[in-house]
């Protein structure tokens, strides 16, 4: 599931973020334009009851019909709690170059101590003009009988991503414990309007504008690798919009599931499971999120996290020819309301198959494992060394691949690693990644790859029912 402090924007910077493009994550999109004040908006004096924020810093020009954020919508004090002797008061509203910031007063007018959060993995309900989003993390604990004035804030480059120039609303939901973290209160979505509520166009798909603009694209220093406007998923009431795959300058990729919920029930969506041109590079589910009655919601997916553009080539899929991934719906009580579905997102004229050449290490009942050998990690101040595997299961059940805990050795001495599960379904292949820990190679006297003349190991492979059914002893000698 996503975390609270990865917000889906902040992703994509990160994603994005590369020398000669990409846009940095402590940068806002309007920086560089060149009537930027760079100076925040006055917090609202005691006893005001209505914010407006002068716009200054937001009145650049964008090129051509490109809109920025350009925020100009005020709001009245409200009062989002009033139950169970909690109050929670919508007071200011301000801006800056980075962000929309949201004041916030809460009572515990109980007579046990509290906490509040918001924008949380575990319960994350906030919107934004109909759009669902990451951001809005509060934390806050309170006393019995005491108040407390806190924020959330809200990234202007999210925002101008979904394709937003201005802000009609905000709705906030708050998960209240008490001091045995046991569920007080969840609130719902709360809902703060502003000036602008009664006259905004919430049919507008904003964020297809953004997404498909050029000129905005060109400012963050990513294009468009592939664009599809085509329904993939229409049932109860949930669907997937669009797809887009984004590429940086640098390669870097990833991938934007659109889906809107015009039910008027609470809706979670649950995305994973991914395979790049048929090969498994992620399990179980990515990310798992709230989506509101009416409401749209941006699923983003890093494919560079999954499997890293410099692991790629060694499994021939240097260039994406199909993008897979298993997409299910939950009710608000998590019952399911279908049963998973493959989406598929395919790039014209790419190569949709992997190289299953390499080192053979063990070849029984249908299953194939396959050395492509060892990497060292993408993180330039790590010194751990991936051993990379190729797992392909023509067995007829659903088949899971591990590595035995204590039994990964590096030219004869045990090694401490990191590695998690894989799962192949019938006819399916994944990698599996053996992550040897640089501390234990140096404890070991190795300090290089080229160090290394052979890792032994134990795989662990398990049935549906997760059973062990086989636990081959395999070792690679590095030629």
């Amino acid at each position: 599931m996503k975390k609270s402090y990865i917000i889906l924007l902040l992703m994509v910077l990160l994603l994005l973020s590369a020398c000669g493009g990409g846009i940095s994550p402590s940068s806002s999109l309007s920086a560089p334009f060149p009537d930027q004040t760079g100076s925040s908006v006055p917090a609202l004096s005691s006893g005001q009851t209505e914010t407006s924020a002068s716009n200054s810093e937001f009145s650049q020009e964008p090129a051509g019909d490109t809109v920025l954020f350009a925020p100009t919508a005020t709001m009245e004090e409200t009062v989002l709690v009033d139950e169970s002797n909690v109050k929670i008061t919508a007071t200011g509203l301000e801006y800056t170059d980075y962000d929309v910031t949201l004041s916030l007063t809460i009572e515990n007018n109980t007579d046990q101590d509290l906490s509040f959060r918001s924008g949380t993995s575990g319960y994350s309900c906030n919107s934004i003009n109909g759009y669902m989003v990451d951001d809005g993390y509060l934390n806050a604990d309170v006393t019995a009988g005491k108040k407390t004035n806190e924020t959330v804030s809200f990234n202007v480059d999210e925002l101008t991503l979904l394709g937003l120039t201005d802000i009609a609303d905000i709705e906030l939901g708050f998960s209240i414990t008490d001091d045995q973290y046991k569920d007080y209160l969840q609130t719902g979505p709360r809902q703060v309007k502003t000036s602008l509520s009664n006259s905004y166009d919430y049919s507008a798909d904003t964020y297809r504008r953004a997404v498909t603009d050029e000129v905005l694209t060109n400012l963050l220093g990513i294009s468009l690798a592939q664009d599809s406007e085509e329904i993939s998923f229409d049932q109860k009431g949930i669907r997937v919009l669009s797809q887009t795959l984004l590429t940086n300058s640098s390669g870097e990729q990833a991938m934007l599931v659109e889906v809107e919920n015009t039910t008027s029930d609470v809706v979670y969506t649950a995305v994973g499971n991914v395979s790049l041109n048929g090969l498994g590079v992620q399990n179980g589910a990515w990310s798992v999120d709230w989506v509101g009655p009416g409401k749209r919601r941006v699923i983003i997916m890093n494919l560079s996290n999954m499997l890293d553009e410099s692991y790629r080539e060694m499994f021939g899929i240097g260039k994406l020819g199909t993008i897979a991934y298993s997409f299910a719906l939950t009710d608000s009580d998590r019952e399911a309301l279908t049963a998973p579905q493959v989406l598929t997102l395919a790039i014209p004229g790419s190569t949709t198959s992997y190289d299953p050449s390499g080192e053979e290490l063990y070849q029984e009942n249908g299953i194939r494992i396959v050395a492509k050998g060892l990497a060292p990690d993408s993180f330039d101040l790590s010194d751990d060394i991936h051993m990379l595997l190729l797992v392909e299961n023509n067995a007829s059940e659903t088949l899971y691949f591990d590595v035995d805990y204590n039994s990964v050795s590096v030219n004869g001495y045990m090694n401490s690693f990191l590695c998690y599960s894989r799962q192949a379904v019938p006819g399916g292949s994944a990698i599996l990644d053996i992550e040897l820990t640089g501390s234990s190679l140096e404890e070991n006297g190795i300090s290089s790859l080229e160090e290394i003349s052979d890792v032994e190991f134990t795989i662990e492979i398990k049935n549906e029912n997760y059973t062990t059914i086989a636990e081959p002893t395999v070792k690679f000698q590095v030629i």
